[in-house]
Formats: C-alpha cells, sequence, structure tokens
C-alpha cells in the first residue's frame, strides 16, 4: 500500500476530520503541516480500516511514538480488528 501524500493528506482532513487519523493535531503534525498517521486508504471513505490502522501502529513504533501507538491500537480494539486483542 502506498503512502499517502501531503495533499493527499490534506485533502481527507478537511473530508473526515480529525479520526480518520493517529495524530492530526500533535505537536509534532502541526510543526510538518500535515496529520500524521492515516487510518484510512487513500482512495477510500473516511471509515478507517484495519490493514491501515496496522500500517499506522507498525510506523507509529518504528518511530518511537509509544503514545501515538497506543490511540491507534485502541482505536482498533474499538472496531474488533483481529490483530489488536
Amino acid at each position: 500500500m502506498a503512502r499517502m501524500t501531503t495533499k493527499q493528506r490534506r485533502r481527507k482532513f478537511d473530508e473526515c476530520g480529525a479520526g480518520a487519523f493517529g495524530d492530526a493535531t500533535g505537536p509534532k503534525a502541526k510543526k510538518a503541516g500535515r496529520p500524521r498517521y492515516p487510518l484510512t486508504k487513500v482512495g477510500g471513505g473516511c471509515e478507517p480500516d484495519c490493514s491501515s490502522m496496522l500500517l499506522a501502529f507498525r510506523r507509529a513504533r518504528q518511530q518511537h511514538e509509544s503514545k501515538i501507538a497506543k490511540r491507534i491500537k485502541r482505536k482498533a480494539r474499538t472496531r474488533g480488528c483481529r490483530w489488536a486483542p
């Protein structure tokens, strides 16, 4: 799955809001000028899906963002994703 470009992320944020991202309004996201860790597919709707959530969770763990990774895992649990028991 290809990563979203900055333009795509900004458009998705305008359409779907902060719920479509793992870190939409944090200080690092504001400094970068874009929301981080998208939880939806590039061409999909506003509903987060499990595969995108898993990718965002792994990326957050790789970058040592433990608070964001916990937030993403909690969202995955509430959606019933099998990888987040």
